[in-house]
């Protein structure tokens, strides 16, 4: 993955609770979690900082995603990032430094000690307001964000020799 881990990965398992979170929740996290999950890497669920709920991905994000992953997020909600899901998560995933910020930022406004992992995906743009190319060019972003981070886990999962 691209950006650095603060705080200890070797703990993860399968019963890992996986946060991707970016500004809206209707492009990159939301893709994010459906990718994760779709892959049976673990529990995941996503959230944006600005918190809205209720709306559906745009279309042509989806066209995109789909185009790429055959990922469906014609049935994704946005979610708000809330205390709940910050004290579910055991990994939070931020999409870019500026939400990593925004999710310290939350924490601390709710008296929430920081989850155990915060990972900041950086080199992953915000599709807001971009086109079709851009948007297919952001799409591989994250999901090759994703794979390094799924490599990245495995490597430590694995059995010391």
């Amino acid at each position: 993955m691209s950006g650095r881990p603060i705080g200890d990965l070797g703990h993860i398992g399968p019963n890992t609770h996986w946060l991707f979170v970016c500004r809206g929740n209707i492009a990159r996290s939301a893709l994010a979690e459906a990718w994760w999950q779709a892959h049976g890497w673990g529990e995941a669920s996503s959230a944006g900082t600005l918190g809205i709920e209720g709306r559906v991905p745009p279309l042509a994000w989806r066209h995109a995603v789909f185009g790429q992953t055959n990922l469906d997020l014609a049935g994704h909600r946005s979610r708000a990032l809330t205390p709940a899901l910050m004290r579910w998560a055991d990994i939070v995933v931020a999409m870019d430094v500026s939400v990593l910020n925004d999710v310290g930022d939350t924490a601390r406004h709710f008296g929430i000690q920081r989850p155990r992992v915060l990972i900041t995906a950086s080199g992953v743009d915000d599709p807001a307001l971009q086109g079709h190319s851009t948007m297919l060019r952001i799409c591989k972003q994250v999901t090759d964000a994703l794979e390094a981070l799924n490599f990245d886990v495995t490597a430590l999962r694995a059995p010391a020799r």
